[in-house]
């Protein structure tokens, strides 16, 4: 129907209703010509109820959805994100229709067809925005990825579902708003009920189904999104359904606290049971990748930590099993500490539990403690790197941590490198019987040819090991070189003379100062890039 045709009918309509609204007994004997007129304002009505639903379809289309937008007091010609309230003819010709019928005693079919057009209108825009209803069972069987991706659809439909549940609310007003009992809220309720419901469907399948850590984000995501969206109800429902979103919600809510914090019990337990392999935990000695697990999740609850602290009330139990924890002691002391805050000193010491007995899968002793420095400085290093997770952990188990990495340093240069200082002491050299006094020839050769040994031992063994921390490498290679290039100098230069005169055949000196420097900067450089 043209425009300029279909507003000359509803004047007549109007005009005809006007007529028999004063006329008692033509309205007696007009019933049928009444029928008829009722039903082309209806008719009309659906038509221009039809063309606002396709023209914010339209909008909506060409408009992203932003997780910006916000609840506010929004007037009749302003719109967000493509969401138009009508113009303000057609919003006239509703609520004159409505009028018209309502004073003929029509206006339960003018809702029932008014609820009708406005859930369609909804539904699609719903189904624009991705918003799809899932079943506990499929939310379960879905990838970490696609659960992410719809959750923060959700959360962005959220955010656009409350501005346009708004515009509904004032789109009601304006047509029914007088008209009868609470005319407008009883259209809006049933308008808004079935979206609101599909809305909470998903967080609420969500909070129903199947935890595990890398859901954790998943979790806390919508619990930040619905709480902060349950405070808008009543500025946007009908005071009834506004309760009962509120309720529903609320119960969602509570669901997810639980969710988040067995979450973290179960993380704390998968550390802890996670299963340590017979063969070396990792080549070369680097960082272990439940060492970057666990300290990555770390972080995913720091950039979660103002929600946490809220949900997470109570203390980890700190047992594991059968062993002693040296740390378990220090945990305990922190009773000014959260217990978030002792949860996540906890996980870490957990952590260093199950490293301590990976360790223990390496043949070579000095490859476990070069496992064991790696990995708790690579600890030491994730929490400097926040100052959030600084304060969690307290100085004094980080200066505990720090001396972890010292003494595994010290126990590795004292059992990689002590025999090969030993062969350049002078103990032990001097002999003295009746025909000679002095240093013995066959001792000092024996000297060098072990010492050559080690040397060449350690390079073939240890140039595959790795020390991925660029800083932490130079520290140990210092170290090392400081101490074995300052004793072969010593050593050299107290037996060069029997070098010179021919007592010692020079092939036994087989490196120089800076060939030794050579091999050991060439040492833990395999796999050395994290």
């Amino acid at each position: 129907m043209e425009k300029g045709t279909m507003n000359q009918n509803v004047d007549q309509l109007k005009a005809d209703f006007h007529n028999l609204l004063q006329n008692d007994s033509a309205r007696k004997i007009s019933v049928t010509t009444s029928g008829n007129a009722e039903d082309q304002l209806r008719k009309d009505f659906q038509s221009i109820l039809q063309v606002i639903g396709a023209t914010s379809l339209k909008n909506l289309s060409s408009t992203t959805c932003s997780s910006s937008l916000s609840i506010r007091s929004l007037s009749v010609d302003e719109d967000s994100a493509g969401y138009h309230m009508p113009s303000g003819k057609d919003l006239h010709e509703l609520r004159y229709i409505a009028e018209t019928l309502n004073s003929v005693g029509y206006l339960d079919k003018l809702i029932s067809v008014y609820v009708s057009e406005r859930k369609a209108t909804m539904n699609a825009h719903l189904k624009r925005l991705g918003i799809q209803k899932l079943s506990i069972n499929e939310i379960q069987r879905l990838e970490l990825e696609p659960l992410r991706l719809k959750t923060m659809r959700w959360t962005r439909a959220m955010h656009f579902c409350l501005v346009m549940f708004s515009y509904e609310r004032q789109l009601s007003r304006h047509i029914f708003e007088g008209l009868g009992n609470a005319t407008d809220e009883l259209s809006l309720t049933e308008t808004l009920r079935d979206p609101a419901t599909q809305l909470l469907e998903f967080a609420e399948a969500l909070s129903r189904s199947r935890r595990s850590p890398e859901r954790l984000k998943t979790i806390l995501l919508l619990f930040k999104s619905l709480s902060s969206h349950i405070r808008d109800t009543d500025s946007v429902f009908p005071s009834e359904l506004a309760k009962t979103i509120r309720t529903r919600g609320s119960s969602i809510l509570s669901r997810l606290v639980e969710a988040a914090r067995l979450t973290l019990l179960d993380f704390e337990d998968a550390v802890l049971n996670e299963k340590s392999s017979t063969a070396p935990p990792v080549p070369g000695g680097t960082v272990h990748h439940l060492t970057k697990y666990v300290m990555d999740y770390i972080s995913l609850i720091l950039d979660s930590k103002d929600i946490l602290e809220v949900m997470i009330i109570t203390k980890p139990s700190m047992v594991l099993g059968e062993s002693t924890v040296p740390d378990l002691e220090r945990i305990l002391e922190l009773e000014s500490q959260s217990p978030l805050a002792i949860h996540v000193v906890w996980i870490i010491v957990t952590l260093r539990h199950k490293l301590e007995g990976k360790s223990k899968y390496y043949q070579d002793a000095s490859l476990a403690l070069l496992f064991i420095m790696n990995n708790v400085h690579y600890i030491v290093q994730c929490i400097k790197q926040s100052s959030e997770l600084t304060e969690m952990v307290g100085n004094n188990y980080q200066r505990k941590l720090i001396q972890n990495i010292q003494q595994a340093t010290t126990s590795y240069l004292r059992s990689t490198w002590e025999r090969v200082l030993d062969c350049l002491k002078d103990e032990g050299l001097y002999v003295s019987h009746i025909f000679y006094s002095g240093v013995s020839k066959k001792i000092l050769k024996g000297r060098f040819k072990t010492f050559n040994c080690l040397i060449e031992d350690i390079q073939r063994n240890q140039v595959m090991w790795a020390v991925p921390d660029r800083e932490l490498r130079e520290k140990l290679l210092l170290s090392i070189l400081d101490k074995l290039i300052r004793s072969y100098r010593t050593f050299l230069g107290q037996f060069r003379s029997q070098i010179e005169k021919g007592k010692l055949p020079k092939k036994s000196i087989k490196y120089s100062e800076e060939q030794l420097e050579t091999i050991v900067r060439s040492l833990f450089s395999f796999n050395c890039s994290l």
